[in-house]
Parts: structure tokens; sequence; C-alpha cells
């Protein structure tokens, strides 16, 4: 890896990784350089990370079911996504993340990060400082195509 490099986690409550990265309530994302944790920092997902489905951009199922409204709602503080309308929005730079962790991860959401440069790693390892720890020390397994 590159000396300085972003790396996410998928989580619902930003102690655990996320088995479902399309229900994930964000990012726990960190900036590590070798072995070292340069910085951390928490991004929660909003109606802006998610692309529109229907025509001009809106469409009628979220908050409030009402257009111009996201797709997705909030419960418990967990994102639940009608994932047939709405897809996590992965452009060029997925937060400048260069990997992303989950537990599981779906086709669509998979080849959308791999499109973007994104690597996916898949680990049996619920604990984010964990993992962080094992991936920084080279003894996280990455189950991605296993």
């Amino acid at each position: 890896m590159k000396k300085n490099t972003k790396i996410g986690f998928f989580t619902d409550d930003f102690i655990n990784i996320s088995s479902h990265p399309g229900r994930s309530a964000g990012l726990y994302i960190f900036e590590i350089s070798g072995v070292s944790v340069l910085s951390g920092s928490k991004v929660f997902f909003d109606e802006n990370d998610y692309v529109r489905a229907a025509p001009g951009g809106q469409c009628g199922c979220g908050r409030g079911k009402s257009p111009g409204h996201g797709c997705f709602r909030f419960k418990n503080g967990v994102i639940e996504i009608n994932e047939n309308i709405k897809k996590l929005n992965v452009g060029d730079s997925f937060y400048g993340c260069e990997v992303v962790f989950c537990g599981a991860i779906g086709y669509n959401l998979e080849r959308k990060l791999s499109a973007a440069g994104v690597e996916v790693f898949l680990t049996g390892e619920p604990d984010i400082q964990k993992a962080l720890r094992s991936f920084l020390n080279g003894t996280l397994e990455n189950t991605f195509g296993k």
C-alpha cells in the first residue's frame, strides 16, 4: 500500500463490522501509514449517499413516502433501504477509501466498488478495532472469493 491509505469499515454502530453494507449506518474510516493509524473518522450515510433510480432523481418510497425524499429510513439507528430502488452511490472516490471491510457483500455493490478501484475485504471478525489491528499486522484473512 501507499504511504498513507484510507480504509473504511461498513458499520451499523461504529463498533462492529456490518454484515450487510446496503443496510449500514455508515463507514468508520481510518487513515493509515504502514502499521500506524494516523486518524479515524465516522461518516454517517444520508440521502446524498444514494443515487435516485426514478426519473428526475426522485422516488416516493422514503421518509414520508413523498417525492424528493430518500428511499431509505432510519430504524433503531440503522438505515433500512429498499434495495430494489436505491443503491449505494459509489463514485470514483468512495470517501477516499482504497479498501472497505464488511462481513458479506452483494454482487452489485461489489462490482460498483471494484469498478471504482476500491478493494473489498471480507472478514469474519466483527470487531472493528480488532480487525484494524489484525489488518495492520498482516494477520487478518480476506475471505473474499473463497
